[in-house]
C-alpha cells in the first residue's frame, strides 16, 4: 500500500497543484517564497524532507517502529506502524483533505476586485510563481485574479490603493514588478521589497517600508490557503490589514472527491498541514 502512495507520488509530482493562484508546490515549510520549477520532479526524498509532508511523517512513525522492534517492544512497534499507515489513509483521503484546506481557505471571503475599501498600498507576497513559457507573462507572472499578481492588478486597476507594495526575495518581487509594468503599472507606482524570504520577514520588511512612508492600511493580496499565517503576521508588525486573497476557484480544489487519486490528495493535504505546522512555529517564536 505505501509503496503504490509512493509511485503514484511520483507520476503527479510533475503536474500542476494550485497554491493561491500560482501553478507551483511550495515545498518551503515556514517560508512564503520558495517555489519548485514544475520541470523539476518533488522526489521521494524531498518529501521526507519536510515535515509537513505525511509521507515524512509516517516515516518517522515507522522509524521509530524499527528501532522497538530492535529492542524487542513488539507491541509498541505494531501501534506505532499501524498507526503510520492509518493517518497516511487519512490523509489520502479526499474528504479530509478538503476539510483540513477549508478550515484555512474559508476563514477569509473571497470578493470581486470592485468590492473592497480603498487603502494606502496593495500588498502582493511572492511565492507563487508559475512554469515559464510562451503563453505566460513575464517571469513566470499570471494575469488572471486567480493568480496573486493578478488579483493585485486587478485591485489597483479599480483604484483601490495609489501604491503596490511587492514583497519577496529570489527575484520574485522583481518578476511581479516587471509583469505588472509590462501590463501598464507606472513603475512610481511600484514599491519593492526583496529581502524577505518567510512570511515573517515580508510582514516585518513592509511594516518598515509603511513606517518610513507614513502609509497605515493595506488591502493584502496572497493566496486563501496562506492568507491566515499572512494576517496575523501583518497584525503583529501593526498593520492595519484588510484580506483580499485571490480569486482561486475552491471549488477546483474539490474535484478530486471525482477522480480520487490518493498523491494528489496526499499532496493538497501536504499544503494544509504546512499552513498548521507554519502557525504553531510562529508562535512559538512569538511572530503570531
Amino acid at each position: 500500500m505505501l509503496a503504490a502512495f509512493v509511485v503514484e507520488a511520483q507520476l503527479y509530482a510533475v503536474r500542476v497543484v494550485d497554491y493561491g493562484g500560482g501553478r507551483i508546490f511550495n515545498d518551503s515549510l515556514f517560508g512564503g517564497t520558495h517555489t519548485r520549477p514544475m520541470t523539476q520532479p518533488l522526489d521521494l526524498v524531498t518529501q521526507l524532507s519536510y515535515p509537513s509532508q505525511p509521507l515524512a511523517q509516517v516515516a518517522v512513525f515507522w522509524a521509530i517502529g524499527i528501532l522497538c522492534v530492535w529492542r524487542r517492544r513488539y507491541r509498541y512497534a505494531l501501534t506505532l506502524m499501524l498507526f503510520g499507515m492509518a493517518w497516511l489513509a487519512l490523509c489520502s483521503t479526499p474528504t479530509f483533505s478538503d476539510w483540513l484546506r477549508n478550515s484555512l481557505e474559508s476563514r477569509y471571503a473571497q470578493r470581486e476586485a470592485s468590492a473592497y475599501p480603498v487603502a494606502d498600498a496593495i500588498v502582493i507576497l511572492g511565492g507563487a510563481r508559475v512554469s515559464n513559457d510562451s503563453a505566460t507573462p513575464p517571469e513566470g507572472q499570471s494575469r488572471s485574479p486567480e493568480s496573486r499578481t493578478g488579483f493585485g492588478f486587478l485591485l489597483f486597476q479599480h483604484a483601490k490603493a495609489p501604491y503596490v507594495l511587492l514583497s519577496g526575495g529570489n527575484g520574485d518581487a522583481a518578476a511581479m514588478a516587471a509583469a505588472l509594468e509590462t501590463w501598464g503599472v507606472e513603475p512610481s507606482a511600484l514599491i519593492l521589497e526583496t529581502r524577505s524570504l518567510n512570511t515573517h520577514q515580508n510582514a516585518k520588511y513592509v511594516a518598515a517600508i509603511m513606517k518610513d512612508r507614513k502609509l497605515r492600511r493595506i488591502l493584502l493580496v496572497t493566496s486563501s490557503i496562506h492568507m491566515p499565517r499572512a494576517v496575523a503576521s501583518f497584525k503583529k508588525e501593526g498593520v492595519e490589514v484588510t484580506p483580499a486573497p485571490a480569486l482561486d476557484r475552491r471549488s477546483e480544489h474539490r474535484s478530486v472527491k471525482r477522480r480520487w487519486r490518493p498523491a494528489t490528495v496526499l499532496l493538497l493535504t501536504g499544503q494544509s498541514l504546512k499552513e498548521y505546522c507554519g502557525m504553531l512555529y510562529y508562535r512559538l517564536r512569538g511572530w503570531l
